[in-house]
């Protein structure tokens, strides 16, 4: 009944102690030191990866089943430092790639906060491009847990890295530093660090004001985006003027976009009008009403 039960019988007590599960049971009876359990954590990383690509396609079943092995998955991610770089690669690329984003979780989003900077540990300095990728990955998920000073070091670090390539080939690596710049402004932002921001803010625009005078069907969004960051924060600094003038821009160059695909671009639209209406109310001056019209 012992055996079958996974229960211990207390003579002094005279009760029957239940474990929960197998291997709660198999830890009082056959206890391992914690460098063996270590070692056998390791050895099942292949099954883990095995595991992980066998999940179910549909997102929401595969994400239950994640959630339910957790802990089990925490401690493996913790051990894999240890694993042959290869070994210990593989597994965490098959997790991040079944991880949720950090804004689509409350459960398993520190996880994916463990996994990033497992990877980046484990990433050779040469690899620059998959460690900026990484640390932008990182600040946001640190940025979605509340923890705005980490995810401001990280996407500082990503901004660097993005800054050492764009020198070395400015051609494929300037988007990547401005959508960065962005980023960096609206976290010194949130942190009410408002001449950073701003700095950053009007870096980013002005990299993408270039890149949209050659491409202009590729960057103009994005330069429509970087406006409104920068007006968002001339709005935090009471230049109430000036951020009228930079979402009307940004409204300006969007419209076209807008009129051609709606639903693609009615996010940033809301966002940049109603801003823009904001800011003109604390500027005390009328709206363009042309402008405001070609949204709807």
């Amino acid at each position: 009944m012992r055996e079958a039960a996974l229960a211990d019988f207390d003579q002094a007590g005279q009760l029957w102690r239940w474990h929960a599960t197998v291997a709660e049971y198999a830890r009082n009876h056959w206890p391992f030191t914690p460098d063996e359990q270590r070692a056998r954590r390791i050895a099942l990383l292949p099954a883990w990866e095995r595991w992980l690509k066998r999940l179910p396609a549909d997102e929401m079943e595969a994400h239950s089943r994640l959630e339910g092995s957790r802990l089990n998955l925490v401690a493996v991610v913790e051990d894999s430092i240890q694993a042959s770089p290869q070994g210990a690669q593989a597994f965490l690329d098959a997790l991040d790639e079944r991880l949720p984003l950090p804004a689509h979780t409350l459960v398993l989003r520190e996880m994916v906060e463990m996994v990033w900077k497992t990877k980046l540990l484990l990433l050779p300095a040469e690899k620059r491009l998959e460690r900026s990728r990484l640390l932008s990955n990182l600040g946001a998920a640190l940025s979605s847990l509340g923890r705005r000073e980490e995810a401001l070091q990280a996407t500082k670090e990503a901004t660097e890295s993005y800054r050492k390539l764009a020198e070395k080939n400015p051609e494929a690596f300037l988007p990547n530093l401005a959508m960065s710049l962005n980023n960096l402004g609206a976290m010194f932002s949130d942190l009410g660090w408002r001449e950073e921001a701003l700095q950053a803010a009007k870096e980013a625009a002005d990299i993408r004001r270039k890149l949209a005078e050659k491409n202009p069907q590729a960057f103009l969004p994005d330069l429509a985006r970087s406006l409104g960051v920068y007006g968002n924060v001339l709005l935090g600094l009471e230049r109430y003027g000036g951020a009228a003038d930079s979402f009307s821009q940004g409204l300006e160059l969007l419209a076209p976009f807008f009129a051609k695909h709606p639903q693609a671009f009615s996010s940033l639209a809301g966002a940049l009008k109603q801003l823009y209406l904001q800011a003109c109310q604390k500027a005390g001056q009328e709206p363009d009403a042309d402008l405001l019209s070609r949204f709807g």
